[in-house]
């Protein structure tokens, strides 16, 4: 088995990169955009969506900055929970960017200038609060209103390998939310627990740990490379060379310093880390603040099982309508499991109602659970049917990964060791 990461050395790393990139970004000028002679009102010019687009990449720019200078001062004070708001702030950015670049491309690549100008007014001026107020007030809003950030995540999303299917930008921004919302993630953060968050019978509050870095700051160094990317590209795509090689550079200076990664093309070479950064992510976000790095295997590991299946019996998606079905969905709602398929069985005299024997019994690695009939290993469960005649003998499902992380946390080498 692989030796678990040393979460001080991923913390020193990515502030490495994150101090570099601000220090290179802090070298782009910011020039006064100077309007075309484009009258208002009139049709909308290729030069006026080009400066529209200046107008936000020098915005995005400036405001990327400042979160990212915040980010690096907040790690620096130990202001750990603080530190989830800049980097979720950052990966919004990063994704927004990529959504302006896309859907700018699509319009001037159209040869539709109009169309890409109200894009932009929207991107550059929405405002869901004034318009709210223009309406209480009465009045006709005159600020239009911008993508919603849902909208922009799920573009986001193409942006990383099998992130359509995965939705990895999605998924990223909704764990760093979990983190800056008043919720448990937030408040477990600030203490120790004895045995697990179902059973406390002692909470000894403490400031977090710098390890809790980790749940962020991967997110943050993607953030850096995407938003440059589809900067990158929307400038260099525009006609603005200059730019391009400006940020390109930037870009190869981030790629030279980071450890064992050669000096290819850059742009071919984002995609890469970005896949090997979301996955970094996408895994660190499975462990708890406190999470024993004694439990890597059974979070990595966690969706490989065989059930025990007798010969007549199958999984499949596909489930007959019925008393069973219903009963099966309410007990697979009621611990708030994940569906994953169904145990279909058949008799083997067609006379015969089917007789499923599911062979938990003979694999101690199959833990019963305290709901009756109900067994588990690893993050995936088992909820046999109380209906010996019914052709389905059960419903496989998934626990949800937060809360498998957090049941297993300080116990496997314990009740959990047979897992392994």
């Amino acid at each position: 088995m692989p030796k678990p990461p040393n979460p001080r050395e991923m913390v020193k790393r990515d502030t490495g990169h994150l101090r570099l990139a601000l220090q290179k970004l802090d070298t782009v000028t910011i020039p006064e955009l100077v309007r075309p002679p484009v009258p208002h009102g009139a049709p909308p010019t290729n030069e006026l969506v080009i400066w529209a687009v200046k107008v936000y990449f020098y915005s995005a720019l400036c405001q990327f900055r400042e979160l990212l200078r915040a980010t690096l001062s907040l790690v620096d004070a130990d202001h750990i929970s603080a530190v989830f708001f800049c980097c979720r702030g950052l990966f919004e950015l990063a994704a927004h960017a990529y959504y302006v670049k896309k859907h700018v491309l699509q319009y001037v690549k159209a040869k539709n200038p109009g169309l890409a100008w109200q894009f932009l007014f929207e991107v550059n001026l929405g405002s869901r609060d004034v318009r709210e107020k223009q309406r209480a007030q009465g009045a006709e809003p005159t600020y239009p209103e911008g993508p919603h950030i849902a909208k922009v995540m799920a573009c986001f999303n193409e942006y990383f390998p099998n992130g359509q299917k995965e939705k990895q930008a999605t998924e990223t921004y909704s764990s760093l939310s979990e983190f800056s919302h008043p919720n448990c993630f937030a408040f477990i953060n600030h203490f120790e627990w004895e045995i697990d968050l179902r059973d406390m019978s002692k909470v000894t509050f403490g400031r977090p740990s710098r390890n809790l870095l980790t749940l962020c700051l991967p997110a943050a160094c993607i953030a850096v490379m995407a938003f440059l990317h589809s900067a990158g590209k929307l400038v260099g795509e525009l006609g603005d060379g200059g730019l391009f090689k400006t940020i390109e550079q930037i870009v190869e200076e981030l790629l030279e310093s980071a450890e064992s990664i050669a000096k290819p093309r850059p742009w071919r070479t984002i995609s890469w880390l970005l896949a090997a950064g979301a996955l970094i992510l996408i895994l660190l976000i499975l462990f708890s603040s406190r999470a024993d790095p004694r439990c890597a295997s059974l979070l990595a590991h966690s969706d490989k099982v065989a059930i025990p299946l007798p010969p007549n019996c199958i999984e499949t998606l596909d489930a007959p309508a019925g008393d069973t079905v219903r009963d099966l969905e309410r007990e697979r709602k009621q611990g708030g499991l994940i569906l994953k398929s169904w145990i279909i069985c058949k008799a083997s005299n067609p006379a015969q109602a089917p007789k499923p024997s599911l062979l938990f019994d003979q694999d101690p690695r199959w833990l019963p659970s305290y709901a009756p009939g109900t067994y588990q290993f690893r993050r995936t469960v088992v909820i046999r049917s109380a209906q010996p005649a019914s052709r389905v003998a059960g419903e496989v499902c998934l626990v949800p990964w937060r809360r498998y992380a957090a049941q297993i946390a300080g116990q496997c080498d314990g009740k959990f060791a047979v897992w392994k």
